[in-house]
C-alpha cells in the first residue's frame, strides 16, 4: 500500500444483516459497498456481511441486489469497534433490470489527486488469460515489447522512456526486492488488485529515483474474516498457469495472516519463420516451431502481522522465495544459429517489515526494511551446435552458444537491502507536510565455474549505495476542488568496486560519486464536477544501476565513470466527465507531456566480444495521449479506446550519434492505439450468474529498428505495422459463500505475424481456458 493520507486513516468495521422488506427474509448474494471505496462484502445464507478496515467517522453503506432497489444507510464507524446495521431492500419497479451502484472508486480516488496517474483495476483482467504485460500495453502511453512468449524478456516504455528508466513497486517496495526479479510483465495478474501507472513525476513517498515515471502494483486488500482465492489456466504452447492466496483476520485481536504462491510453466514452442541454407548453400525461409524456450516459475510469500490497533495502523512481516528457469533460444535479432542448451536461472529469497502508526492525530509514519539475496546463473555451456530443426548437426571443441566457443556457467549474487521512513504532518484541514528518505545497499559478487586458470571477470569486490530523499509541501481546499503540492528531492549515490583490468592482469579499484538535486510541482483543478485539468512537472534523476556499474561477467563490460540521467519532465491533462448516476457514464481525458532528457545510457559495442552501457546521447520526446470510455444500455455494455502519438528523437550535438541528430529513436513503437468492449449479460441457465463476451485490438504502427538515416530507405530494416485481436467470453456464478468464474479466450485471433522489437517473431493464435475462485 503506497504512502497517502489514506493509508493511516484509523479503521473499524461494519457488519450487519440485509432481508427482504416485505417478507423479512435474509437476502444471500447482495453486495455491500462502503461508498468512496473498494471496501465491501457479499452477504451470506443468512443475510450477513462484514467489512473490515473501513476508514472511521461517518460512512455510506450501499447494497444492491438483481431485482431489488439499491439501498443506502450512514453509519458512524469507531475506532477498533464494530458498528452493525440493518438493511431491508424492496423488490425493483424495473423488475430484473440491472441495478447500478454508483461510488467514487480507489482508482476514481487515485487519479482525483494532482498526480500525473492512470489507475488499472484489475477486476476483469484476473479471471482472463492475458498476462500483465498484455494489460499494461492496454494503456495509453504505455507500450510493452516481448522478446517471445510468457517468460521472455520484456522492455516496458512510458512515454518514450524505457527499462530503468521507470521504476517498478509491489506496495511501495521495489520489485526486484519483493519477490519478482524476473521483470513486471510476468507477475502473476491474479495476486494483483490495481497498477498504478505514474506519468513523469515520481510521487515522493516511493523514496526512489526514476527518468519517467513509476509503476505500482498493489496487491489485493484483506477486507474479510477469511479470504482467499485461486486460478488455473492452461492453453496454446503448452500453457499452464496456477495461483492461490488466502488471509485470515480476527477482529478482536487485529492479528492477520496472508499468504500466496504461483507456479507458470510454458513450453513455448510456437511456430517462427526463419531463414536456413538448404544442401547448396542457399537461404530459404522455412517455418518451424521454438524448441529451446520453455519458461517456469514458482513463488511462495507468508505475511504476519497486527493492524487497527491504538499503537499501530499496520505491523508485518513478509517473506518471500522465488525461483525461475528460463531457456534462451535465440540471440537479440533472431538470427544465425538458434541455442539449443543455454539457459538462464534463478533465485530470489527474502524478507521486509512495514510499520505503519498516526502519531498525535495529526502525524503518520510510513516506515519499511527489506533485504533480499538474488542469485542469477547463465548456463552456456554446450558444445553443439544446433540448427532452426533442433538438431546437434555438429560438435565443436570448445563450449558456448551465446558468444561463440567463449562459454559461461556463471552465477551472480546480489545482496540487497533497503529503509524507508516517511512522516506526514496536517496542519490543519488545507496544509500538508511529508517528508522521505530511503537509503538501498547493493552487495554484488560472482564467480564462473568454467575460469580455473587467469582472472574471473566476476571476481572483483562490487557495492552500490543509492540515498534518496525528499520534502513536499501539500495544499488542497476540503471541497477538493484544487490540490498542489511543491517537492524537493535530494539523490546521492556511491560506487565502489574492484575489477581487473581488460586484459585480466590487474585489479583496479574504482570509486564514483554522484550528489544531485530535483524539484516539482502537481497541480490538479477542478472547475466542475464534471471538467478538471492537471499540470505537472519534475527535474528528475536517474542514477545509474548495478549493472550498468559493475557488468554482468559475459559480455557487458564494467564502466564506473557513468552520469546519472536527468530530464525536464512535463504533463498536461485534461479530463471531462459525464454527471455522476447519468444512466449512460462516459469520459474524456487527454495528456500532452514532454520529455527532454540528457545524459541517456545506451549498450555500445566495444569490440568483437564486449560491450558497456555509455552515455552517449540526449533526446527528447513530445506527444499526446487520449481516453476515451462509455457504458451504454444500462452499463451492461463498456466500451474503451485510447491512443498515444510521440515524437522521441535524437537532440545530441555531439558525441557518437551527433550524425544522427533529429532521428526518431530507434526500435520504439511512435504510434499505437487500443480499443476493448465487454459486454456482461445475466445468465439464461441460473439466477444470479452472469455470462461476459468482451474483445480488445491493438495497433502499432511501423517502426526502425536502427537509425532512420542510416542508409537509403528501401535497404532500412522495418518492425512492420501490426493489429492484433483478442476475444473471449467468462461464466461467473456463486455456490455458497465462494464465487467462481470460467473464461475461454484467444488471443492474437487472426494468427497475425508479430514482432516487438528487433526482429523477433511473438506467438500466433493461441487458446486459453482459465478457472478462477473467490472466497
Amino acid at each position: 500500500m503506497s504512502f497517502a493520507p489514506a493509508a493511516f486513516a484509523q479503521t473499524g468495521t461494519v457488519a450487519g444483516r440485509v432481508t427482504d422488506a416485505e417478507t423479512g427474509a435474509p437476502l444471500p448474494g447482495a453486495a455491500v459497498l462502503v461508498a468512496g471505496t473498494e471496501r465491501g462484502d457479499a452477504t451470506d445464507a443468512d443475510g450477513e456481511f462484514t467489512i473490515r478496515a473501513v476508514p472511521v467517522g461517518e460512512q455510506t453503506i450501499e447494497v444492491s441486489l438483481l431485482g431489488y432497489e439499491t439501498a443506502r444507510e450512514a453509519v458512524t464507524v469507531g475506532r477498533g469497534e464494530t458498528a452493525r446495521v440493518e438493511v431491508a431492500l424492496s423488490e425493483s419497479s424495473i423488475g430484473l433490470d440491472r441495478v447500478v451502484v454508483e461510488a467514487e472508486s480507489e482508482a476514481e480516488r487515485i487519479e482525483a489527486t494532482a498526480q500525473a496517474v492512470a489507475v488499472l483495476d484489475l477486476r476483469e483482467a484476473r479471471v482472463q488469460a492475458a498476462d500483465l504485460g498484455l494489460v499494461l500495453a492496454q494503456t495509453q502511453g504505455v507500450a510493452v515489447q516481448r522478446s517471445g512468449g510468457l517468460g521472455s524478456g520484456a522492455r516496458f516504455s512510458l512515454n518514450g522512456l524505457t527499462d530503468d528508466q521507470i521504476r517498478f513497486f509491489l506496495d511501495g517496495l521495489p520489485l526486484e526486492l519483493a519477490g519478482y526479479p524476473f521483470g513486471i510483465a510476468n507477475v502473476p495478474v491474479s495476486l494483483i488488485g490495481r497498477v498504478e501507472v505514474y506519468k513523469g513525476v515520481v510521487p515522493i513517498h516511493f523514496g526512489a529515483d526514476a527518468l519517467g515515471g513509476a509503476v505500482n502494483l498493489v496487491t489485493k486488500d484483506l477486507v474479510d474474516v477469511v479470504q482467499g482465492s485461486a486460478s488455473y489456466q492452461t492453453g496454446s504452447f503448452g500453457t499452464h498457469r496456477t495461483t492461490g492466496d488466502l488471509g485470515f483476520r480476527s477482529a478482536e485481536s487485529g492479528l492477520f495472516v496472508r499468504g500466496g504462491g504461483f507456479y507458470d510453466f510454458a513450453r513455448n514452442d510456437y511456430e517462427v519463420t526463419v531463414q536456413v541454407a538448404d544442401e547448396l548453400g542457399r537461404p530459404s525461409q522455412v517455418t518451424v516451431p521454438r524448441f529451446n524456450d520453455r519458461y517456469r516459475a514458482g513463488g511462495a510469500n507468508l505475511t504476519l502481522g497486527v493492524a487497527d490497533r491504538p499503537w499501530a495502523d499496520e505491523l508485518s512481516v513478509r517473506g518471500y522465495v522465488t525461483d525461475f528457469a528460463n531457456q534462451i533460444q535465440n540471440n537479440a535479432l533472431m538470427t544465425g544459429l538458434p541455442y539449443g542448451e543455454a539457459e538462464s536461472l534463478g533465485t530470489a529469497v527474502g524478507a521486509n517489515v512495514t510499520y505503519r502508526a498516526k502519531v498525535a492525530d495529526r502525524g503518520f509514519v510510513d516506515a519499511v526494511g527489506g533485504y533480499t539475496s538474488t542469485a542469477r546463473r547463465l548456463s552456456d555451456v554446450s558444445n553443439c551446435r544446433y540448427n532452426w530443426f533442433g538438431e546437434c548437426f555438429t560438435e565443436v571443441g570448445r563450449p558456448g552458444e551465446v558468444i561463440r566457443n567463449r562459454g559461461t556457467d556463471r552465477t551472480i549474487w546480489d545482496d540487497d537491502a533497503l529503509a524507508r521512513l516517511s512522516v506526514a504532518w496536517l496542519l490543519g484541514d488545507r496544509h500538508r507536510v511529508e517528508a522521505t528518505t530511503a537509503p538501498t545497499f547493493n552487495w554484488r559478487t560472482g564467480r564462473d565455474a568454467l575460469i580455473t586458470q587467469g582472472t574471473d571477470l566476476l571476481s572483483g569486490d562490487a557495492r552500490l549505495t543509492t540515498w534518496v530523499s525528499g520534502l513536499q509541501y501539500q495544499y488542497s481546499v476540503p471541497s477538493g476542488r484544487f490540490e498542489s503540492r511543491l517537492f524537493v528531492k535530494d539523490y546521492r549515490q556511491l560506487a565502489t568496486s574492484t575489477l581487473p583490468d581488460r586484459q585480466g592482469f590487474s585489479q583496479v579499484r574504482y570509486r564514483t560519486t554522484n550528489s544531485l538535486a530535483g524539484i516539482g510541482n502537481v497541480t490538479r483543478m477542478a472547475w466542475t464536477d464534471r471538467l478538471s485539468t492537471k499540470a505537472s512537472y519534475e527535474w528528475a534523476t536517474r542514477l545509474p544501476r548495478r549493472d550498468e556499474f559493475f557488468g554482468n561477467g559475459l559480455n557487458v563490460s564494467a564502466n564506473p565513470e557513468l552520469l546519472p540521467e536527468r530530464s525536464h519532465n512535463a504533463n498536461v491533462e485534461v479530463k471531462f466527465s459525464s454527471a455522476r448516476g447519468a444512466r449512460t457514464p462516459w469520459a474524456l481525458e487527454a495528456n500532452g507531456f514532454l520529455r527532454a532528457t540528457e545524459n541517456l545510457i545506451v549498450l555500445v559495442p566495444e569490440n568483437e566480444f564486449f560491450e558497456a552501457f555509455t552515455n552517449v546521447f540526449n533526446a527528447t520526446s513530445v506527444g499526446i495521449e487520449a481516453r476515451g470510455r462509455t457504458s451504454l444500455l444500462d452499463t451492461r455494455l463498456a466500451l474503451d479506446v485510447n491512443t498515444t502519438y510521440q515524437s522521441f528523437r535524437n537532440t545530441s550535438r555531439e558525441g557518437l550519434l551527433a550524425s544522427f541528430r533529429g532521428d526518431r529513436i530507434p526500435n520504439r513503437p511512435y504510434y499505437f492505439a487500443n480499443a476493448a468492449a465487454r459486454y456482461r449479460a445475466d445468465s439464461p441457465v441460473r439466477r444470479g450468474d452472469e455470462v461476459a463476451v468482451f474483445a480488445s485490438t491493438r495497433y502499432v504502427h511501423r517502426f526502425f529498428r536502427s537509425w532512420e538515416s542510416a542508409g537509403r530507405r528501401d535497404t532500412k530494416r522495418e518492425i512492420p505495422s501490426q493489429t492484433t485481436i483478442a476475444a473471449g467470453i467468462t461464466y461467473e456464478s456463486g455456490v455458497a459463500q465462494t464465487r467462481w468464474a470460467l473464461t475461454g479466450e484467444v488471443q492474437n485471433l487472426t494468427n497475425a505475424t508479430v514482432f516487438d522489437f528487433f526482429g523477433v517473431q511473438r506467438p500466433g493464435r493461441a487458446f486459453y481456458l482459465k478457472l478462477t475462485t473467490q472466497l
